[in-house]
């Protein structure tokens, strides 16, 4: 079981777990949520290891071609072994068909998110489609599962009134995750032939875009006089600024992206904190 735990890969969790606490936020405090709909405490065991098991077990099933190469397997991330295949597709089905209950007595809007983040982690992990192989597409994506997810925990907490502004920014969030970490990948990606938003344009020129994006979010909340929301993508800034200066000193940003979960965890908390101050 430890060796599932580490390909669900628990730093990551808060993408998934954290944006559902987002969207819970943006409606209600998750005491209230659970209090009114114990659903909800199932939800969050959910988007824990269930989730993350089987958002990283089928893409890393799917990534044999390019994990061959890349370093940070069976370092900083786990790599495995072509004997645990079946295994691994035993437990992801088994431990997401646990929770098919939720699914089944949730409202109709509730099963359209859910719906969109299974069949968008397909699409980009499995083929024929693998969107993980189709530049801007492999980052949209991924901010389209962050979205599905946010209007996941927005919806079941009582929320009715979508601001798709703000829901956009978080969806060029995730977007701009994905694509910079598509970076310390390009190498082992290359070699592999897979095509990604960070092979098309290069390190450089991925940063470029990551930058725009976050400097698009802080511009959307402005608009919207939501001051704090808009300081948050200064983390995210600085992390491209240091970046940059890693790539023109011809050093990879590993270390670098290695701090992004942990601001990210940061930033998340705060914009939680935020949308409770605000219901």
């Amino acid at each position: 079981m430890g060796d599932f735990i580490k390909i669900s890969r628990p730093r990551f969790w808060m993408y998934t777990f954290g944006t559902f606490l987002i969207g819970i936020g943006a409606s209600t405090n998750i005491n209230s949520a659970v209090t009114n709909d114990f659903m909800i405490f199932l939800w969050l065991i959910f988007f824990t290891f269930p989730a993350n098991f089987f958002i990283y077990g089928i893409n890393d099933l799917a990534d044999d071609d390019t994990d061959s190469f890349n370093p940070k397997k069976g370092t900083y991330e786990a790599k495995i072994k072509k004997s645990q295949h079946r295994k691994i597709i035993f437990w992801i089905i088994l431990t997401n068909i646990i929770f098919l209950p939720l699914f089944y007595y949730a409202k109709n809007e509730v099963k359209i998110m859910i719906s969109i983040f299974y069949l968008f982690n397909i699409l980009y992990s499995l083929k024929p489609i693998r969107l993980k192989g189709v530049p801007i597409l492999d980052s949209l994506s991924n901010g389209v599962i962050c979205v599905s997810v946010g209007l996941l925990g927005y919806l079941l907490a009582g929320g009715s009134n979508i601001v798709w502004s703000y829901t956009i920014a978080g969806g060029l969030w995730c977007s701009a995750m994905h694509a910079y970490s598509a970076i310390p990948d390009i190498e082992a990606d290359r070699k592999a032939g897979v095509k990604t938003i960070a092979t098309l344009l290069d390190s450089q020129w991925t940063l470029y875009v990551c930058t725009i994006v976050y400097f698009l979010i802080s511009v959307i909340f402005l608009y919207k006089n939501m001051t704090w929301y808009a300081l948050l993508s200064v983390p995210y800034i600085i992390l491209m600024i240091l970046s940059f200066i890693k790539i023109r000193e011809n050093k990879p940003i590993f270390m670098i992206y290695r701090f992004f979960p942990i601001v990210t965890l940061c930033v998340g908390g705060v914009i939680y904190a935020l949308n409770i101050s605000l219901t």
